[in-house]
Order: C-alpha cells, then structure tokens, then sequence
C-alpha cells in the first residue's frame, strides 16, 4: 500500500506520540518505584529518631551541647577518683628515688648506706657484707631507675627489720622489676632472710603491715623454728609504683622485664 505524503507525515507523529507514551509510562512507574522506598526509609529513621531521642518528651533528654557538658564533668570526677585511689594504693617514689642525674642517684645510694650502718650499730645488729649495689649504679637511666626504686625498697624494709629488734640480718637479694601490661605500673621484689627472736618477729610482721601505707607488701613468707627463742624468716617484700617520665624514661617503649641481677 502507497501512502500519501500527508498520510506519511501522520504515521511518523503517531509512532513517535507511541514511543514518547511508552517512555513516560517506564519512568513513572521507576519513579514510583524510588518514591515509594525513600517513603519506607524515611519512616524507619523517622522512628529510629523517635526511639533514640525522643522529641514528643524533652523532659527525658538533654540539649547536645548540655550532655556534652555532663559527659566532660563525669570524666574529669572519674580522673579525679583515678588519682586519688593511686595516690594511696600506688604512691609515687620519694623524689630522691625518682632523679634521673647519675650524681644524684650515687649520693642517695652512698646516705643510704651510711643511714642502713648506723642504724645497725645502734641496734648491734648484724648486716650481711654484700648488700647490693655498693658497687654503684647503672648507667643506663632506665636500668638506674630500677635500682634506686630497689633501693628504696630493701632500705625501708631494712628500717623495719631493725626497728623491730631482729637479731640477725642473713641476706637482702633483689628481685625481678615486672612492668604491667599497661606499662601504667612497675613492681619490684627484694627476698630478704633475717633470724629473730619470737617477739621480734611479731613486731616485724606488724611493721611490714604497716608498709602498705607506701606502697610495699609481702608476697611470700616463710618460717623456721631454729631453737626453743629463735627462728628463721624469709619473705619476699614488692613495691608497686607508677611510672612517669621522671622516674623511667625508657619502660613505656620497652615494656621490659628487668633480670634479677639489675
């Protein structure tokens, strides 16, 4: 069949007014589509919204920038509980015992030690020859700082030892120094053996009782009969003290467990 020119011109308009239909048919019914599941997502967050926050009820929240107020005053009050707890279970080294100056740690090694022998005079108790670190310290600071921290240790617990009327003083060896995993806290160890009277053990026990005030407790205790008024006691005394900069330069990098002979 033969169109005319005007019949052919109607045709290409109708089958284009087709196809144009057709179009818009697919991309409204894509339109729809999209629409309707923005609709069910904004309804899911508009009722997460509701759950978490509560507008209908402003009595039950707080203004952003009033909770982040709040949530700033609960962390410093924690902080705040943090140090005080440490201050008096963990307290810190006497500030002799926390120099980093290697004069400085030498002259507190060199009064100890004469502090430690007139102590043993007065009280005609016996010490044993080679108390550590007569030779000297270390010097690395990090090692150092292990040491004076020992130090520290075997001489208030000599202190006690003497002042509760021990008879004999047979051995003071230091221990391992342990840093814990947080790298917050270093504990050292010292096994010291004493011979002593009955009474005079009590009166250590009691002593080293005491000594939790500072920081240092007993982890082993063990006691021997030697006669019918005397008797052997060894025991392990820790101190637990907390890190800084100023007294262990090097522990939080190193995380390290410092050998007995340290």
């Amino acid at each position: 069949m033969t169109l005319t020119p005007a019949q052919r011109t109607l045709a290409i308009w109708g089958g284009g007014t087709g196809a144009l239909l057709i179009v818009v048919l697919v991309i409204l019914a894509v339109r729809g589509s999209t629409e309707s599941d923005l609709d069910g997502e904004a309804q899911k967050l508009y009722a997460d919204y509701l759950r978490l926050y509560h507008p209908d009820k402003p009595s039950d929240g707080l203004p952003a920038a009033d909770a982040e107020r709040a949530l700033t005053q609960a962390q410093d009050m924690q902080l705040d509980a943090l140090n005080k707890a440490e201050s008096v279970l963990v307290p810190d080294l006497p500030r002799p015992y926390r120099t980093m100056d290697v004069n400085e740690a030498d002259a507190q090694v060199h009064a100890d030690y004469q502090a430690i022998h007139q102590l043993s005079q007065s009280h005609r108790i016996k010490l044993p020859e080679d108390l550590p670190f007569l030779s000297g310290l270390d010097q690395d600071p990090a090692r150092r700082s292990v040491q004076l921290a020992k130090l520290y240790l075997y001489r208030a617990v000599l202190d006690r030892c003497m002042d509760a009327g021990v008879h004999r003083i047979i051995n003071v060896l230091p221990g391992k120094a342990v840093l814990d995993p947080t790298s917050s806290y270093m504990q050292v160890s010292c096994v010291f053996t004493v011979d002593t009277h009955y009474e005079g053990g009590q009166a250590l026990l009691q002593e080293l009782l005491k000594a939790n005030a500072i920081g240092i407790g007993i982890s082993s205790l063990s006691i021997e009969k030697i006669s019918d008024v005397m008797q052997n006691m060894q025991f392990t005394a820790n101190l637990l003290y907390p890190v800084r900069s100023d007294n262990h330069p090097t522990a939080r990098a190193q995380g390290q467990t410092v050998s007995r002979g340290d």
